[in-house]
């Protein structure tokens, strides 16, 4: 059969049209109108949320280059952004980014953009693709003073640098990525779902800090690793930092390979206390010595009490648990806080002592050494040898994460409390498997139905914004709540309430408190805000005299000025210091070094203090210096040597008996113009020893305790030196939180 050609068909075909080729072409137009009409509707109606902008390596930020496409759309090709920066300034709230896959260089920063807050949007790497990003992200920036993107959902890329979510990013979540580390700065509502964090090694690839601090964080079924440093001393590392986080969330997260620790919980820097903390159904593998190679024994250390810490249904390492407060449990007898409101329930870890406070609770436990750790610290407690994993893995530095789950003759298994435990497991599969749940992170598959999970506990929050207001001014309540059905005020408001909402209090005053319960069937939680009225009176107040202006040191052409620091009811802001009656500078400090003088001349100063109002006191007593001549420098004594000497450095345990430990130091030196006069050595806050020796025996040590040593230097004015590093000494150790060599951990 003879194969037709193009132009054969094209005849065959006209020939079976009963019109002809004048019809068909006005048929043609009419029908390219109506197509036309109907995009042009359709782009023109389409409402935000239901557009796509896309990026490319080879696309363009510049110009109609890069476009927003108003309906759902496949990738065009053309007309599309270069960066993931330009196309978040195009979309709108509800939109969709893609990510087209390839490698991408430049540093990314989302901004906020009010009008895209309505609804998230999305923006994720194309599907069966991969999207390398050489640098990192950030949503907004405190540094700039750059608000940050809110409601925006981040996904399935990598990112060859750090995720930065700065203060004033809400509601940002990322999910299935790839970095070096995330950084969650503050912010409300953010979260880490999926994904792989690590490795990261500071100082090369940056301060290698990850952290959570904001409100109502939470990372989830993410891992965290080999989080290291080449330098301690300068770059501290962990697996993670739990800093100033209210109501944040921490669960079914694998870490393993982390320098020092896997997570520090730590109140620090200025920022709020952490409260209701919650770590469950997390896998916490061997943290590492700064060698990188050899494995320590606190993989969770927290560091300070926590309102509301709940840590349940956790694995560790069977080598390896959780340190409270600078052991491996706060010892009362050496000092240790007391816990507020901590529940340590159905997890799997080594122990040494019981943290005083905190309700222990169906934890399956093995002794930390033959002197400690043998002890049940609450109810349903099971003492053990192994813990019956599948593969817990060396106690060193491992590639990948061990294998946590139980096997079948794990005495782990039925050992859960059957009253408080997680819905799911690591895994998701819901608990329990049997009639009582197993402890620790898996819950280990019986093949049964597990009984219906018991109703969920409400939550409710309550805030006040502001918490201060000037007499007859208001503040706004906002609350919400979880698992709830019905809420109730009292306080300063009162009758019943919608689960969630806000409020005005009215003009104020006098400070007012506002509580707030709210019940469900699983029980009922309260909740409480105060609103502190203040007056609004300037202040008027000046600082006091500033005292001792003398001076430490003189030479030809200068003269180096001290004085006593001021006091203030609100804060001194500075000083001014007058030459012969005349202002020559306002210095912060309490020093200044007066140059460009001549030879052998006399100069009068006086100072005063002022504060941030203005508020400036009368001058100190006149004082008259000499300088030297041109042929002499004559160094003089301070007229009142408030300087400290330095601090001992080189603090160790030299030596060990069975009740002794000995310890020494290195010399300090003291400038202050006194003289150096000795060392005081403290024992938790008991004074031991007083002199100048440079070492000390202890005696009368007890083997089922722990103790911390510090040690300060004093001159002959008084002045102490800050303190030493701290040692911890057990019958089963001593360590640093400096320096460790074998057999010791860090405090």
């Amino acid at each position: 059969m003879t194969q037709k050609t193009p132009n054969r068909r094209i005849k065959e075909f006209k020939s079976r049209i009963p019109f002809s080729s004048r019809q068909l072409i006005i048929f043609a137009l009419i029908f390219a109108a109506i197509g036309s009409y109907v995009l042009y509707r359709s782009f023109a109606a389409s409402p935000a949320g239901t557009a796509h902008v896309f990026v490319s390596p080879s696309g363009s930020d510049s110009g109609t280059n890069c476009k927003r496409y108003a309906t759902p759309v496949a990738y065009p090709g053309g007309a599309v952004c270069a960066s993931i920066t330009k196309a978040y300034q195009l979309a709108q709230g509800g939109d969709t980014i893609d990510v087209q896959g390839g490698t991408y260089s430049g540093y990314e920063t989302l901004a906020n953009d009010a009008s895209k807050n309505s609804t998230p949007i999305t923006i994720r790497g194309a599907q069966g693709s991969t999207v390398t990003h050489n640098n990192g992200i950030a949503f907004g920036n405190d540094q700039t003073n750059t608000n940050s993107a809110d409601n925006v959902v981040l996904q399935d890329m990598t990112f060859k640098g750090t995720i930065t979510l700065w203060s004033t990013a809400d509601n940002v979540q990322l999910v299935n990525l790839k970095a070096d580390i995330f950084d969650i700065f503050g912010g409300n509502g953010s979260g880490v779902k999926g994904g792989d964090y690590g490795p990261c090694q500071a100082p090369a690839q940056g301060s290698c800090l990850a952290r959570i601090i904001g409100n109502n964080i939470t990372v989830d079924g993410t891992a965290i690793h080999h989080m290291s440093s080449t330098d301690l001393v300068n770059y501290h590392v962990d697996g993670m930092f739990v800093r100033g986080c209210t109501n944040c969330t921490v669960k079914n997260t694998d870490f393993w390979g982390n320098m020092i620790t896997n997570i520090r919980v730590q109140n620090c820097c200025q920022l709020p206390a952490n409260t209701n903390l919650t770590l469950e159904n997390n896998w916490f593998g061997v943290p590492i010595e700064g060698d990188n190679v050899t494995g320590r024994g606190n993989a969770l250390d927290i560091d300070n009490d926590v309102p509301g810490l709940r840590i349940k249904y956790n694995t560790f390492h069977p080598q390896t648990g959780i340190s409270i407060c600078g052991a491996w449990a706060c010892n009362p007898a050496d000092g240790g806080w007391t816990a507020t409101d901590t529940q340590i329930i159905g997890n799997l870890f080594s122990r040494a002592f019981c943290a005083s406070g905190a309700v222990y609770r169906n934890n399956v436990y093995r002794a930390f050494s033959e002197y400690a750790g043998s002890e049940s610290c609450g109810t349903g407690e099971k003492l053990v040898t192994d813990f019956g994993l599948v593969n817990s893995g060396p106690y060193s530095n491992t590639p990948s994460s061990p294998d946590f789950h139980l096997t079948s003759s794990s005495p782990a298994i039925g050992a859960g409390d059957p009253t408080n435990y997680t819905a799911t497991d690591y895994d998701g599969q819901p608990r329990p498997q049997g009639t009582a749940p197993d402890a620790g992170a898996d819950e280990y598959s019986t093949g049964t139905t597990p009984p219906p999970p018991p109703p969920t506990a409400p939550t409710v929050s309550l805030s006040s914004s502001p918490t201060s207001v000037a007499s007859g001014s208001a503040s706004t309540l906002t609350w919400s709540s979880t698992n709830a059905t019905s809420c109730t005020a009292s306080g300063s408001w009162s009758g019943a309430k919608a689960t969630s909402g806000s409020q005005s209090t009215g003009n104020l005053t006098s400070s007012s408190t506002y509580s707030l319960a709210c019940t469900g069937t699983g029980g009922s939680a309260s909740a409480s805000t105060t609103v502190t009225v203040s007056g609004t009176s300037a202040d008027t107040t000046p600082p006091s005299i500033p005292t001792g202006l003398g001076h430490t040191t003189t030479t030809d052409s200068s003269l180096s000025l001290v004085w006593n620091a001021s006091s203030d009811n609100v804060g001194v802001k500075g000083y001014k210091l007058y030459r012969n009656n005349a202002l020559i500078t306002s210095p912060t400090s309490t020093s200044y070094v007066d140059s460009g003088l001549s030879a052998g001349t006399s100069y009068s100063y006086a100072v005063s203090a002022f504060d941030a109002a203005g508020n400036e006191s009368a001058k100190s007593a006149t004082v008259s210096f000499t300088t030297a001549t041109s042929t002499s420098i004559l160094p003089l004594p301070p007229p009142n040597d408030t300087v400290a000497p330095s601090t001992p450095d080189g603090f160790k345990v030299t030596s060990s008996g069975k009740t002794s430990v000995s310890l020494a130091w290195n010399a300090s030196t003291d400038i202050g113009g006194s003289g150096l006069a000795g060392y005081k050595l403290y024992r938790g806050s008991t004074l031991v020893y007083t002199g100048p020796n440079l070492s000390f025996n202890s005696t009368g040590l007890s083997s089922k305790s722990s103790y911390t040593y510090t040690v300060h230097s004093y001159d002959k004015a008084g002045n102490m030196s800050n303190s030493s590093i701290k040692i911890c000494v057990s019958k089963f150790g001593f360590w640093s939180n400096i320096t460790r060599s074998r057999g010791w951990e860090y405090c």
